[in-house]
């Protein structure tokens, strides 16, 4: 699904958004999981926030307005970022929770890891996006 990338974009802009990326979804990875905050709220809120620019993505593709896909190009990097811590807290939680449960533990683990993979796409595609240096 990625492959198109690599016809658009040069190698260095996809190795600087890749390094780029996988910093910021560390970092935030693990704000998520050590911080005592709690980010439900603001998670339900990012989620709706995604839905807003879903749509707004879609009326972009009528509408073909240049700065309305900018804004939500960083809306969209913004709202995943926020995403990714958390998914990170919300998949500790459920780890402490049902761990030790040899039925729930492996389900966690592959739903978790497709919600932060999401994530890190979007966020990749997004920063990606910003870099720009198309060929």
């Amino acid at each position: 699904l990625l492959s198109g990338i690599f016809i658009v974009y040069k190698m260095q802009t996809i190795g600087a958004a890749f390094l780029v990326t996988g910093g910021t979804f560390a970092a935030m990875s693990v704000y998520g999981f050590i911080t005592k905050r709690d980010l439900t709220r603001i998670g339900s809120i990012l989620i709706m926030c995604f839905i807003g620019l879903f749509i707004a993505s879609l009326a972009n593709i009528f509408i073909a307005n240049n700065a309305l896909s900018w804004i939500i190009t960083y809306g969209v990097l913004a709202v995943f970022i926020g995403i990714t811590a958390y998914e990170t807290q919300k998949l500790k939680i459920l780890a402490q929770q049902y761990g030790d449960d040899p039925n729930m533990a492996p389900r966690i683990a592959i739903i978790g890891s497709l919600l932060l993979y999401i994530a890190f796409i979007n966020m990749f595609l997004s920063i990606l996006r910003i870099m720009g240096n198309r060929r």
